[in-house]
């Protein structure tokens, strides 16, 4: 038996201690199984009856208090221990008169206190209970409540003043908030006349109708507003019955460029629109009749069923409705719509310009007279409801940077929100997309969930609105959508890790820049080893501003390398092409014919020189008009060698310094409130120039190598 006497503060505590043996090799705990607990009058000892053969020992065990919220540790320093006659350990703990010297004690453990808190994670189960697999010591044991930040993938600053977006409408009603929202919302349809109610009857094809509920937020996490919104469930409709046509056009990424590129060398602003309600706007011709809103149909009529006047959110027709009623009231202002892009609104009105860009709700307006750019603002909000956002900032989730110089564009928020859905977000960063030597097993593990790797896919291709040095990875990783493998999402990880460690990289556009065509186009032959396919790879440059961009493997196999290359420079004649289309609709005049750049000179023979055409008569005919258009002078051909050949990049994995080297060529800059370190180290920037450097000197003296090779061995055929 051990009589512990403690001190008077801990006499009160009912529990009991809890006990340590570290006097064997094989430390237990003493648990309060079966114990004798008697008080004394001063109500100072607590007697403990331990096993047999652990009354010899001498030493003392070691003894920790739990009693306490606080647990303080009550070594031997100041005890006095008695073995009495019946193998009984009389200890005496006395309080430290030193307060000092108890906090220093709790602050300051010993170093064994480590190894025993092993211990006691190891031994505090009952004897009956299985043996612990593992020693592992968890934050909470520790006292650690504070969440860990590498798991925190989101903000909690604005957290507790977010409403959480309700499952159903009736929690949204019990909201005032959310109430206010879908009241707004409807009060918005009735005043724009959206429905009458009808009657029901059993010839009715009736659809039903929900209740869309989102939290707005701002660029800095905190709330805007709850946006409300009533959505017709569409894929109830019928073809044929409730609606006919539904496609509906948008504007290209590529017009997007070309109009930001010319506004930024004709120093004209850019001001960015938002039509409220758009589709709301678009008018129906088909009969169709939709159930009344869920919670707040018309107390007097609630069989009644809704016959839509106008188009609402959810139906299939929407889009095309929208656009129609839009286009019509600008061809009747005056504008005409392109044929090379139907999305795109000109007017010219003697020598002034105005040019509207239109995807979906979202217009870009410029023009050379600022003040009819005003009235037209002034006549749309008239017309529709529209709101003036100022200059442009962000359209179609692209970050846009005014710099001294132009235009940033960057899409890092949303590069962010890829890294947080893949659970990336503290990965380690990689400096190539793909490595140089990428291949694919012929037999590997298919992924049991691929819906995972189909959507880090999909969003990776949105990514390369203003990335283009993804474009050839994820269009690799893109041919395996159908049935992925292990090692295929393993390549998805790469290219996350490298985007994680170039977040804030965008397209520079420059205000000082002529408005002249040029492209490159380049082909790798046979780059596929399971198709044995080639790919074709292009970029195209108003002055020094990159305008489109494309990596694509192409349909059939090359015989040659000459055949891929030719069929390469087709595709990006046919870009060309187009963009001068647009510039023709636009009346931008440019000084010189497009040139199209390549470093094949036998795919460059063909296309001034038909000798060749016992090698290329299987060629389609519809390739060959590359050689129709630089025999009509409109397409000027040219070499350029393979180091400069900057649609390289489309065509093949890159090592890291060619990346950088490319990067640099495709205008592809940090954002410009990163580019300064404040630390005085060199920026990234600093380092791609400085790589860039490096690599052409290389690629310099690798050409006058192969240069003196081939004049060396030709002198010794001559000889």
């Amino acid at each position: 038996m051990i009589e512990l006497h403690l001190p008077s503060s801990q006499s009160e505590s009912t529990s009991l201690p809890h006990i340590t043996d570290n006097t064997s090799k094989n430390p237990s705990v003493f648990t309060t199984a079966t114990p004798e607990q008697h008080h004394n009058d001063d109500n100072t000892m607590i007697e403990l009856h331990l096993p047999p053969s652990q009354s010899e020992s001498t030493s003392l065990p070691h003894i920790t208090d739990n009693t306490s919220k606080n647990p303080s540790v009550f070594t031997t320093a100041t005890t006095e221990q008695h073995l009495n006659d019946d193998n009984t350990i009389e200890i005496q703990l006395v309080e430290s008169d030193n307060e000092n010297d108890t906090q220093l004690q709790q602050l300051s453990p010993s170093p064994s206190d480590s190894a025993l808190l092993e211990l006691d994670m190891q031994l505090v189960q009952s004897p009956c209970d299985p043996p612990l697999s593992h020693t592992m010591v968890t934050r909470s044991q520790r006292g650690i409540l504070k969440p860990n930040p590498k798991y925190a993938l989101t903000s909690l600053k604005f957290s507790t003043t977010i409403p959480r977006e309700p499952s159903n409408f009736r929690s949204a009603l019990a909201h005032p908030g959310w109430k206010a929202a879908m009241e707004e919302e409807l009060e918005a349809l009735h005043r724009n006349h959206t429905w009458e109610l009808v009657p029901r009857t059993k010839a009715m094809h009736v659809i039903g109708s929900k209740w869309v509920l989102k939290t707005k937020l701002k660029l800095d996490g905190s709330l805007d507003h709850l946006k409300a919104r009533l959505v017709a469930k569409g894929y109830h409709q019928i073809d044929g019955l409730d609606y006919t046509e539904t496609y509906s056009p948008v504007i290209k990424p590529g017009t997007i460029r070309m109009v930001i590129s010319i506004a930024l060398v004709h120093k004209w602003s850019i001001r960015q629109l938002d039509v409220k309600n758009a589709f709301l706007h678009g008018f129906v011709s088909e009969d169709i009749y939709m159930e009344q809103p869920p919670g707040t149909a018309d107390p007097q009529y609630p069989s009644h069923v809704c016959k839509l006047r106008k188009a609402l959110y959810g139906l299939k027709q929407a889009p095309r409705a929208w656009f129609d009623r839009f286009s019509i009231f600008l061809l009747q202002y005056g504008f005409f719509c392109s044929l090379a892009d139907p999305s795109l609104f000109i007017f010219h009105s003697n020598s002034d310009t105005l040019i509207l860009l239109l995807y979906v709700d979202d217009i870009l307006l410029t023009g050379s007279s600022a003040p009819l750019v005003t009235n037209l603002i002034q006549l749309l909000s008239s017309k529709f409801a529209m709101k003036d956002l100022g200059p442009i900032h962000h359209f179609l989730g692209i970050e846009i940077t005014q710099t001294p110089e132009g235009l940033h564009l960057s899409q890092s928020h949303y590069a962010l929100t890829i890294l947080e859905r893949a659970g990336m977000v503290d990965c380690k960063p990689m400096s190539t997309p793909l490595e140089a030597k990428t291949k694919t097993a012929a037999i590997d593990i298919l992924l049991q969930d691929p819906q995972v790797f189909r959507g880090l896919v999909g969003a990776l291709q949105y990514l390369t609105l203003t990335r283009p040095d993804i474009s050839y990875s994820v269009n690799f990783v893109s041919q395996f959508m159908h049935a992925p493998t292990v090692i295929h999402f393993k390549m998805v990880h790469r290219i996350l890790r490298y985007i994680k460690g170039t977040i804030d990289i965008g397209l520079n556009f420059t205000s000082h820049s002529t408005l002249d065509l040029c492209a490159f186009s380049d082909a790798d032959w046979a780059g596929c080893s399971t198709t044995r396919r080639s790919t074709t790879g292009y970029c195209t440059f108003l002055g020094s501003n990159l305008i489109s961009w494309c990596a694509k493997k192409q349909p059939t196999v090359s015989r040659s390398s000459t055949e891929a290359e030719y069929r390469a420079m087709a595709h990006t004649t046919a870009e060309l092409t187009w963009l001068t289309f647009i510039l023709q609709d636009l009346r931008i005049s440019h000084t010189s014919l497009p040139i199209l750049y390549c470093d094949n000179l036998s795919a460059l023979h063909m296309t001034v020189n038909p000798v060749f055409h016992a090698r290329s008569k299987h060629i389609e005919l519809d390739y060959h008009f590359v050689r129709e258009r630089v025999a009509l002078g409109l397409l000027i051909t040219q070499h350029i060698s393979t180091h400069d050949q900057i649609a390289d990049i489309f065509t093949k994995p890159m090592s890291k310094t060619a990346l950088a080297y490319f990067k640099n060529k495709l205008c592809l800059r940090p954002r410009p409130s990163l580019r300064e370190d404040i630390n005085g180290n060199k920026t990234e920037t600093e380092r791609d120039v400085e790589t860039l450097v490096d690599y052409r000197n290389k690629s310099i003296a690798a050409t006058r190598k192969v240069t003196l090779e081939n004049k060396t061995e030709t002198e010794r055929d001559v000889g």
